[in-house]
């Protein structure tokens, strides 16, 4: 057993960069810790779509938005369109097929609190009446 192992073990203050240690001792290559990695546009806008994902659940989680909101559905779209972004320089299809597939979910979804919102207002609006060239209203039971 080595001595970042052991250290590893007995160290329950265990943190993300003893953890980068502990993947490069066991022969990974895992460099984002080094001086050289920089990140570029592309993992910079996947690293934004995983953000605007883990943030659009934990404010649903936390009741702070409704999952047939626009903002939560937006959010989404946000999301995915960022981790596509990313994929087109780190191909990988399973993930490009999930995202694809979370775009078309989260357009509907905007399609349908759109068309929601409207119908609401056409509610509104009927039991307002109608208005009169001179800006009144003329109520549906006269």
């Amino acid at each position: 057993m080595t001595s970042t192992t052991k250290t590893y073990r007995n160290n329950k203050n265990f943190s993300l960069l003893g953890f980068g240690l502990l993947v490069y001792k066991a022969g990974l290559n895992f460099n984002a810790f080094s001086e050289e990695s920089q990140v570029d546009l592309f993992d910079a806008a996947g690293i934004v779509g995983a953000g605007l994902y883990l943030a659009s659940y934990a404010l649903l989680s936390t009741d702070r938005i409704s999952a047939n909101g626009a903002k939560y559905i937006g959010m989404n779209l946000a999301a995915a369109v960022c981790m596509l972004i990313s994929l087109t320089a780190n191909w990988n299809a399973p993930s490009f097929f999930v995202q694809v597939c979370w775009v078309i979910f989260s357009l509907n979804g905007l399609f349908n609190c759109y068309k929601t919102q409207n119908q609401q207002r056409s509610v509104q609006l009927a039991t307002l009446g109608t208005a009169t060239p001179n800006g009144t209203f003329v109520s549906p039971a006269n």
